[in-house]
């Protein structure tokens, strides 16, 4: 929830080096929304390559990422707060997207 994400507002990745850290990205959402995650993950980590990158997903679309090279874990939702504090950073796609501007903003890039 709001406030989860809040306490941990430290972690919130905001553009940091990446290099030899981990990152978990968290979302709850449907199959788009699952695939929309992908190019930004790919571009992560050919900038980041010792980055460790986790989804954490919900369940019944977490399939999507099984074997995409750079994806390094999958984890299901709900996720523990033991799981999300083993991870240097997060990034929290929820609400990202229905706050884009599709007509002045370009989600994908």
């Amino acid at each position: 929830d709001e406030d989860f994400y809040f306490k941990n507002e430290k972690r919130r990745y905001a553009g940091e080096d990446l290099t030899d850290k981990s990152i978990i990205t968290i979302r709850n959402g449907g199959i788009g929304d699952a695939m929309f995650q992908i190019p930004a993950l790919r571009e992560l980590k050919k900038k980041y390559p010792t980055c460790k990158t986790c989804v954490a997903y919900n369940a019944h679309y977490s399939f999507i990422y099984e074997g995409i090279p750079f994806i390094d874990e999958i984890k299901d939702l709900p996720l523990s707060y033991d799981v999300f504090m083993q991870y240097d950073y997060f990034v929290a796609f929820e609400g990202e997207m229905e706050s884009m501007r599709g007509e002045l903003e370009n989600a994908y890039s």
